[in-house]
């Protein structure tokens, strides 16, 4: 029985309906970031270099069709148009669905441009899409002259959730020897040294070490303190330090941007209220925001299917981001030497894996063998991150042979000579050179032709 009630207390607290303004502030910092971010990439000619320009793209669905480079070019227009809608809440529940489609799609294209903050961006974006962000304070409701109504505090709740795992999950991936002795920070910031202004100070020791161990404790306590109220402003400090000082040292693009805009879903759901309110005394004249009426005592409504179909969904969602980035521990190995499980798990610059790679093609009549040049089929930020991933270099020895089966016929025998150092430990195999990498089939299975990393000092 108080298990039963527990449960259904559970259940009250996240149906419960509380003040849509934290929430549509994320809304509109998350749109008015995205909208920006999409605009980059056509602006910049990212577009072209990352997903146009090379012959060969790896695919995450290896049956999903390649857009023409006009059409990609338009998705990414009509990206950026429909962020910016999600901001306003115009059209919003198309708008936001639609980008959330359309960047995942994105997304999907490329395993070399896999960053852990663009998987960031399509779960945000898919929370926003179920979400009910856009029945209060947008255009939508304007237009339609339908007042500003609650919302489920689920709504809420999944947002700061997500960001939860985001951070622990980021400081428990650093309890590693490698971590704990400096590297790859180390590494990292030594090659900086000669840079104008940062340089003198990040190539420094002490500099190292608060990294190492400053970035386990910012990860780890952060999202604690920007929930607490006593705590916020401390947090906040915290982050804007933290997110700024990224943003300083790494080319990650919008990311910092975006998590320092994550900071509106910390605090109570009616901030902006209370915002409002103080402003009001200190410009000594009234702010006032539209009204939202929300029940006494925040008690859920009565429940219904669609209630009940959110729980679920809350539940499952919940499970699976707390489970998915362990699934590393069903492989053997070090998940950084074999990247098997590496994806999708927050494992957030952990690593630094120097890599050579040379790929054999061998004719299965005459026996002749020849080196593959990839400089005309990937670009060099593809070379680059697939000679560190074994699934990657896999992937494109498989099409590699496919593509010369259909044009002469005959299947040829792919092999490679791949070698790797990672956190500058000793060189060595990363794939056994003898297997046909051409033949092997793809599989959710340990791979058995990926080679073992061996111990510091052992031969």
């Amino acid at each position: 029985m108080k298990l039963k009630a527990a449960a259904r207390q559970w259940s009250n607290y996240l149906l419960a309906e509380i003040n849509p303004a934290g929430l549509v502030s994320f809304r509109i910092v998350f749109g008015l970031i995205m909208s920006l971010d999409m605009l980059l990439y056509l602006l910049m000619n990212r577009v072209h270099s990352k997903y146009i320009d090379p012959q060969f793209l790896f695919l995450y669905i290896h049956s999903m069709a390649r857009p023409a480079p006009a059409l990609l070019e338009a998705l990414f227009a009509a990206l950026a148009v429909a962020a910016l809608f999600m901001a306003i809440g115009l059209f919003y529940r198309f708008s936001a669905w639609f980008f959330c489609l359309g960047l995942t799609y994105i997304f999907l294209l490329d395993r070399a441009q896999y960053l852990n903050h663009m998987y960031l961006m399509c779960l945000l974006s898919l929370l926003l899409a179920v979400s009910q962000a856009g029945h209060c304070f947008s255009l939508d409701n304007y237009l339609r002259k339908n007042p500003n109504l609650p919302v489920p505090r689920w709504n809420h709740f999944l947002l700061r959730f997500q960001l939860f795992v985001v951070y622990l999950y980021g400081a428990i991936w650093k309890l590693n020897p490698d971590w704990l002795r400096g590297e790859p920070q180390r590494f990292w910031f030594t090659n900086r040294a000669a840079e104008p202004f940062i340089g003198g100070i990040v190539s420094q020791e002490w500099f190292v070490w608060l990294v190492t161990y400053g970035g386990i404790l910012t990860d780890f306590t952060l999202p604690f303190l920007l929930i607490f109220p006593r705590t916020f402003w401390y947090g906040v400090a915290i982050a804007t330090f933290f997110h700024t000082t990224n943003s300083l040292l790494f080319d990650i693009g919008v990311f910092p941007w975006l998590m320092l805009g994550t900071i509106v879903l910390f605090p109570p759901p009616d901030w902006p209220y209370k915002a409002a309110s103080r402003l009001s005394v200190w410009l000594k004249g009234p702010v006032i925001l539209p009204e939202v009426s929300v029940q006494e005592g925040g008690q859920a409504l009565k429940t219904n299917w669609k209630q009940l179909a959110a729980l679920v969904f809350v539940h499952v969602y919940m499970i699976f981001h707390v489970v998915f980035p362990l699934r590393h521990f069903l492989y053997p190995g070090n998940v950084d030497w074999n990247e098997e499980g590496y994806y999708f798990a927050w494992r957030m610059m952990l690593h630094h894996k120097e890599a050579q790679l040379v790929i054999y093609k061998e004719d299965p009549a005459s026996g002749d063998i020849s080196v593959v040049d990839t400089h005309d089929l990937l670009t060099r930020r593809q070379r680059m991150i697939m000679k560190q991933r074994p699934e990657l270099i896999h992937q494109f020895c498989v099409w590699l042979a496919d593509r010369e089966e259909k044009r002469t016929g005959k299947r040829p025998r792919i092999t490679v000579r791949s070698t790797a150092a990672l956190n500058k430990h000793q060189w060595q195999d990363l794939i056994d050179p003898k297997v046909d990498l051409g033949s092997e089939k793809f599989s959710l299975d340990h791979k058995s032709w990926i080679v073992d990393m061996k111990e510091e000092g052992k031969p």
